[in-house]
């Protein structure tokens, strides 16, 4: 197994992140991108290891290739970027943008869950029995 398909924990390993970011390039891309992958991986300890500015700039050069990727391909890296340094999720900006939707996805994912909805429907019927002027009642 190698370092991009071993079993991953955190925010990029739920069905929610696979969903919006299951989506795989052209055929023709595919490989290619995976390979490139592949090298940035690879090199990212070097790169994380840097002082400033080349950190930076370095950071940069590599955010402008994960904005390139397809969404499957992009998720490896998010999934690798976490477990090499949980910290480039705020450095990288593609990588922040892609914790932002995973973590506003996760709180929609969670509100129309069918438990969530039932409880709501339920809540609905039970205001929709009240006497009117609700429940308040002469205290």
């Amino acid at each position: 197994m190698s370092g991009i398909e071993r079993e991953t924990h955190g925010l990029f390993a739920d069905g929610v992140a696979s969903v919006l970011y299951g989506t795989q390039g052209p055929l023709g891309r595919a490989q290619l991108e995976r390979s490139t992958l592949r090298k940035v991986i690879a090199g990212l300890p070097q790169i994380v290891g840097q002082p400033e500015p080349a950190r930076s700039h370095a950071l940069e050069q590599v955010d402008g290739l994960l904005k390139r990727l397809s969404g499957d391909v992009l998720l490896e890296a998010a999934r690798a970027f976490q477990e090499i340094d949980p910290k480039l999720l705020d450095e990288v900006p593609q990588l922040a943008r892609m914790r932002e939707h995973v973590t506003t996805s996760r709180s929609w994912a969670a509100l129309f869950n069918p438990n969530s909805l039932s409880r709501l429907a339920a809540a609905i019927r039970d205001e929709r029995t009240l006497p009117p002027g609700g429940d308040q009642g002469d205290l």
